[in-house]
């Protein structure tokens, strides 16, 4: 493997962008970069008693580390599993790590890394973790579909309903929307709304579409709970297309015309608390009493690029007439979504020394 590596690195050109991505997905699959220890060097007198391969072997700067900083033998700790690295590096290390969300970067490392995984094929590198590359191709290709999709709904997120609802009910955007801020935004950017567009913008959604008892209780509801929580998506459903819950653009002066019409009309985003994956401890099942699921209100525009088993981590706001919305969005994930941490270096920098 490590001399696939090195034939693999130079036959590419390689710019700083991709040599980071590639150097890390290495990493977190137990490949080091850098000159090995205690190999003692080579000269021309060494180099003569030995074979082309041999010689690769010694001179390659990724190798495999079979030991930990501490000196601990890995032979027995470790398991070849191609797919679990790449689970790792494209859902958590990419974006969260590398801070790489753009489309173009997301797609730019699930094609290197289903690039590198064909060469290992081709060449018989591994044959007998032929299966497990076969599997961490398909998610790479799920990858390159799915991770562009959350980068699409996290700039959107929480939505205009749901950031007016924060605004009246003393959530996150409660107050962000005055005309007394200071602060520059970008063009493209929505910091806030005030209180009249909120109030506007959640009585047409109400009318819209909330039940009966939304629609008695007006504005005034009273809070049950706020919390911050891990959902799954189970459904998405789209905004009705029907012209009573779209609006009439012959009045744009009336709220009700002006507000959750074509790309903007309200569906439903159906959720159920979520658990992430721990590396350590596997995958835990939520019982069928540990299960809440909620139905979120979102605008067809960022429901276009929701799918089912899309995960988010924000806070929840729940009210006694059934209504809930969002609106500190922290995370939008993949459906394969692993945080998946280098044993070897990313302990070196571990704080619990300083517990």
């Amino acid at each position: 493997m490590e001399l696939c590596i090195q034939r693999y690195k130079v036959r590419r050109k390689w710019d700083p962008k991709r040599l980071q991505l590639f150097t890390t997905y290495l990493a977190l699959g137990g490949v080091a970069t850098g000159q090995k220890q205690f190999s003692g060097g080579l000269d021309e007198k060494k180099m003569s008693d030995m074979d082309a391969e041999h010689i690769a072997m010694m001179t390659a700067t990724d190798y495999i580390q079979f030991q930990d900083h501490t000196g601990q033998a890995l032979d027995d700790l470790w398991e070849v599993d191609f797919a679990y690295v790449v689970r790792g590096f494209l859902s958590y290390k990419v974006p969260y790590v590398l801070g790489y969300k753009k489309p173009n970067e997301l797609e730019l490392a699930c094609k290197m890394i289903k690039n590198f995984l064909n060469y290992v094929l081709f060449h018989s590198v591994a044959p007998e973790y032929e299966d497990n590359i076969y599997a961490a191709l398909v998610i790479c290709n799920d990858a390159e579909r799915e991770l562009v999709l959350c980068s699409n709904v996290s700039n959107r997120l929480p939505g205009s309903f749901n950031m007016a609802c924060s605004t009246i009910y003393e959530g996150f955007y409660s107050g962000v929307g005055e005309q007394s801020k200071t602060w520059d935004v970008g063009k493209d950017q929505l910091a806030g709304l005030d209180e009249k567009t909120a109030r506007e913008l959640v009585t047409v959604a109400l009318l819209k579409r909330g039940s009966p008892e939304n629609q008695q209780n007006g504005l005034t509801r009273k809070v049950l709970r706020r919390d911050y929580m891990s959902l799954e998506v189970t459904e998405v459903i789209q905004g009705s297309s029907d012209p009573k819950l779209l609006g009439n653009d012959s009045d744009k002066s009336l709220s009700e015309n002006k507000y959750f019409c074509r790309l903007q009309s309200l569906g439903k985003l159906k959720v159920k608390s979520w658990i992430p994956e721990d590396p350590l401890e596997g995958k835990h099942v939520l019982t069928e009493d540990q299960v809440e699921e909620l139905e979120i209100w979102l605008e067809k525009s960022i429901l276009q690029f929701c799918f089912v088993g899309m995960h988010l981590e924000t806070r929840v706001h729940r009210y006694d007439d059934g209504l809930v919305f969002i609106d500190n969005v922290t995370g939008v994930m993949c459906s394969f979504y692993l945080r998946l941490e280098n044993p070897i270096t990313d302990e070196k920098d571990s704080d619990d020394d300083y517990d």
